[in-house]
């Protein structure tokens, strides 16, 4: 395994924080696995560096997740999350 550091701000460590516990539903699944990770600012998110058809297959393959196609009409797909 390859080891990396980030330097985060104060905000951005926080942000981190708060997000921990949603993270951890992920790392709970088990496994080994690729992500997708997607950065968003402002509502918007830019995909240049990243291959369009990866990032197609990647939101085609967990949208068809029985588990999530049966929560997603209970939950808003807009505002901030």
């Amino acid at each position: 395994m390859e080891n990396k550091s980030v330097s985060l701000d104060e905000e951005a460590m926080s942000l981190l924080l708060d997000e921990l516990p949603r993270l951890k539903t992920v790392s709970d699944e088990g496994g080994i696995g690729e992500y997708l990770t997607i950065h968003v600012a402002d509502g918007t998110s830019t995909l240049e560096r990243l291959d369009p058809e990866a990032v197609a297959t990647a939101i085609l393959n967990v949208l068809s997740q029985r588990r999530l196609l049966a929560i997603l009409p209970a939950v808003s797909l807009t505002g901030s999350w």
